[in-house]
């Protein structure tokens, strides 16, 4: 029995377009969160699209139809007959493309294999977990190490059925942070994301009804324009463009973090060799600083050297 290849050459492999769902939010094939603080609309808002899409109906603020397609909409939080439906409904979306996964005698988490049977299946093109946090099964939500499995095992599954994974989160208590750092658990369900949407009440207008939908991270397209809607009486309407800064901040210190975390790696690295090689890839020491605390990295010493270790 001949031994399994090692290794594949980049030359061997065939470059392809990202696809898009709605250019530059949610890409297919990928895994995109939708987050926001409690009655911030974000449910409200992915129901909205996952009714669009039943019915192929232009996206928000686009004058062209999409293709008609069927959704995985899993909630653990609310009743599929009392709650789910009638919302739908009152949206105006065609249930017959909407399904669900059964979860009577077994929970469904990010590890379980009835996912992808699901998206085959249903031949659905979206699948939406709301929220995130009640798909962990047994792992600590805050531990990488329980994580970082899970968000790997949904990236292959969004990556082989080319099925656009949209997950609904909750945010912490860190109020005053950076929008992109506010996910319920650990940075690793951020960091397998490639689109993050944040939704929450407009800062800009007093009336309660206005929502604001800003990316606060895009790893494959520019970020897209801030949007704003109002959600009155069960209904997503008076959709426009509202003016909105890109915090290039965040992009240095986001791209700092994933470099950082992946020199570290398991073993750990001498406090001193971490700013050398940080200074040569051009991140100051404040952003590195900063990027070592969002990631949860501790200093211990060992002999004569400060070790930067991950959690």
């Amino acid at each position: 029995m001949s031994e399994r290849k090692q290794i594949e050459y980049y030359s061997r492999i065939e470059s392809k377009s990202v696809e898009w769902l709605w250019y530059p939010y949610i890409p297919y094939g990928k895994i995109t969160i939708i987050q926001g603080d409690p009655a911030s609309g974000k449910t409200s808002f992915a129901l909205y699209l996952a009714m669009l899409l039943s019915r192929g109906l232009p996206m928000p603020l686009s004058d062209k139809p999409v293709e008609m397609q069927n959704i995985i909409y899993q909630n653990r939080e609310d009743g599929a007959a009392d709650t789910i439906k009638p919302r739908l409904e009152r949206y105006g979306a065609d249930c017959d493309r909407i399904c669900f996964i059964l979860e009577d005698d077994t929970p469904l988490s990010l590890a379980d294999s009835r996912l992808e049977k699901a998206i085959i299946e249903a031949n659905a093109r979206v699948l939406i977990l709301d929220p995130i946090q009640a798909y962990m099964g047994d792992g600590d939500m805050v531990r990488a190490n329980d994580i970082r499995p899970l968000m790997t095992n949904l990236c292959k599954v969004a990556e082989r059925t080319n099925c656009a994974i949209i997950l609904i989160g909750h945010l912490n208590k860190k109020d005053g942070g950076k929008d992109i750092y506010r996910t319920l658990g650990s940075i690793d369900i951020v960091a397998a994301a490639r689109s993050v949407l944040m939704v929450r009440k407009s800062d800009d207008d007093n009336d309660d009804d206005f929502r604001q939908v800003v990316q606060v991270k895009s790893n494959l397209a520019p970020n897209g324009k801030n949007l704003q809607f109002s959600l009155k009486s069960g209904k997503l309407t008076d959709w426009q463009y509202v003016e909105g800064q890109e915090n290039s901040e965040v992009s240095v210190l986001h791209k700092c973090e994933e470099i950082l975390k992946e020199y570290i790696g398991e073993q750990g690295v001498r406090c001193t060799e971490v700013f050398d090689y940080m200074d040569k890839q051009g991140f100051s020491k404040r952003t590195v600083v900063r990027a070592k605390a969002s990631l949860g990295i501790r200093s211990k010493k060992q002999g004569q050297y400060w070790i930067w270790h991950l959690e």
